[in-house]
């Protein structure tokens, strides 16, 4: 007979996520679980204002959500000119998301703009 217990790492978070979307705004509580921006924080607003930024090119894959109530998370591919120094344009990113957005947890994959791929072969032959 199959087991009829639930995986813990999913079972404990999926009691305590409604308890706590519960006590909030329904409106909130439904932003928060399907993951969207939140309110007052718009990606595409942000994402011009990172392109401003000294050698930066490309904003791509920008993500923005709220890791609990107040508290917004930010992850983007950027891609800066070849000749840019790409931890100090992440630096300079990192400001921007602090000072003008309030956004201090970021993941942002900086890298050099190039027109290289990456041609993988198969070695069976």
């Amino acid at each position: 007979m199959p087991s009829r217990r639930a995986d813990p790492a999913t079972g404990n978070g999926a009691k305590r996520v409604p308890a706590t979307l519960r006590t909030r705004d329904p409106d909130e509580a439904d932003r928060h679980s399907i993951e969207a921006a939140p309110t007052g924080l718009d990606p595409d607003t942000i994402g011009r204002a990172l392109l401003k930024q000294t050698g930066v090119v490309e904003i791509h894959d920008l993500h923005v959500w709220e890791i609990t109530s107040g508290f917004p998370a930010l992850s983007a591919h950027v891609l800066v000119d070849a000749t840019a120094d790409c931890h100090a344009a992440r630096r300079e990113l990192e400001h921007e998301l602090h000072e003008h957005f309030k956004i201090d947890h970021t993941t942002l994959q900086v890298d050099h703009q190039g027109d290289q791929l990456l041609t993988i072969k198969s070695l069976k032959q």
